[in-house]
């Protein structure tokens, strides 16, 4: 059976189409990370981060408010959301931060190891079985993954 008759996309377009949507990713965490560290040599640390979040906040609901309407902004989880909105105000200041003591290159390239930390973490916390047939680090060395 071909994908097509499985609900699959064909594999020719969807296999460009992906792979271009891969290096564009790249290309624009290259951009980022580049003006991030350009820009915090110019203007505060904390101005900096403010003016990250409160354009992508601006840029998001311009977007998705029209989409989906007001039942976007409930959630079930405050605590949890507000936790992880602490935990990404963390990260993003100890990364603006380290930006201003080292390469681009090599910050890209730590950041960049996060799945394979996740992934060989995964098992210890969350008390899951790893099966010996290799399905935690799929992930990890599959194609689609990167």
């Amino acid at each position: 059976m071909t994908g097509t008759r499985l609900g699959l996309p064909a594999a020719g377009h969807g296999a460009l189409a992906g792979i271009a949507m891969v290096i564009g990713a790249c290309a624009c965490f290259s951009v980022l990370d580049t003006t991030t560290k350009y820009v915090s040599t110019w203007v505060p640390l904390l101005m900096a981060l403010w003016f990250r979040y409160a354009f992508q906040a601006v840029a998001t609901t311009l977007v998705v408010l029209p989409l989906r309407g007001t039942k976007v902004l409930r959630t079930r989880h405050l605590l949890f959301q507000c936790l992880r909105g602490a935990l990404l105000l963390a990260s993003s200041l100890f990364a603006f931060a380290s930006l201003k003591h080292m390469p681009v290159g090599e910050f890209t390239a730590i950041v960049m190891i996060s799945p394979l930390a996740i992934t060989v973490l995964r098992p210890r916390c969350s008390r899951k079985r790893c099966h010996h047939c290799g399905g935690c680090w799929l992930p990890v060395v599959s194609p689609a993954r990167w």
